[in-house]
């Protein structure tokens, strides 16, 4: 198994990750790392955010950029249409 360092970039700077996480290959990386994304998004949902932007950054033991996961998500709405 390689290790794979994930990194969060956001609009208030870089998140670095010391310790990175075995994966089988780049593939399994970026799965858990979209699960984790959504995690986020739930939680600034959940706080009331209204946008969340986010660059995850994949990593190998290297410091070569393998792989990246843009999220850009916006919350739009809030107000309660009546149906009848």
């Amino acid at each position: 198994m390689a290790i794979f360092f994930t990194h969060i970039m956001t609009a208030n700077g870089l998140i670095a990750d010391p310790e990175g996480q075995h994966f089988p290959t780049l593939e399994d990386a970026c799965a858990a790392t979209e699960v984790s994304a959504r995690h986020l998004v739930a939680d600034a949902i959940r706080n009331g955010e209204n946008r969340v932007t986010l660059e995850f950054q994949i990593e190998d033991k290297f410091g070569v950029r393998l792989a990246i996961l843009p999220v850009d998500a916006k919350i739009t709405g809030g107000n309660c249409i009546p149906t009848k």
